[in-house]
């Protein structure tokens, strides 16, 4: 599409299991835009997600915890003069959105990988319920009507199966064609 790529933007990364590594960093391979030279990182960022060599989604991971106990810790220092509907609407805005951005990447992850994304939920559900740390999460989680993490990724795995399978935009090749009768 004659797009101009600009060298400044412009990183790439080569996807190998861990075991081939080291033969790839042994080429030394480099790309050249615009006259500019670009070397392979070990993790790139698109579309706001980190994907890295070894596609485990750990950098995403940790960069999406981090950024959510920062809000979790920002929203507990107002917590106090929220009513419990208030800060769940913060939560949702502010961590469950996050939680939810591109987690159907995260299908396939190690669930101890993925745990660390439900910790968070769980920390999230204990604010707005002013819950003790041991207080059991899944009657809150329940109540506030919040799938567990690994929920939330089928459920967004499958709503896009499903809307690329139906949706009249989609390319024929992915659409389920009605037969007529």
């Amino acid at each position: 599409n004659k797009l101009k790529m600009n060298p400044s933007k412009t990183e790439f990364m080569i996807a190998v299991p861990r075991y081939h590594q080291a033969s790839v960093d042994h080429l030394d391979p480099v790309l050249r835009v615009a006259g500019a030279v670009i070397r392979p990182q070990k993790q790139v960022r698109n579309l706001g997600v980190l994907f890295d060599s070894q596609m485990s989604m750990l950098p995403q991971i940790k960069n999406t915890v981090r950024t959510c106990y920062f809000h979790l810790q920002t929203i507990s220092r107002i917590r106090a003069n929220l009513t419990e509907e208030a800060c769940a609407a913060a939560v949702r805005a502010l961590i469950l959105s996050r939680l939810d951005y591109a987690n159907s990447l995260l299908v396939g992850v190690p669930e101890s990988a993925r745990h660390r994304l439900q910790l968070v939920q769980n920390d999230a559900a204990r604010m707005v319920a002013r819950m003790h740390r041991r207080d059991h999460i899944t009657p809150t989680l329940k109540r506030l009507h919040w799938l567990p993490v690994k929920h939330r990724i089928d459920h967004k795995l499958l709503t896009l199966t499903f809307k690329s399978l139906t949706s009249p935009t989609a390319p024929s090749y992915l659409r389920v064609h009605k037969k007529r009768h």
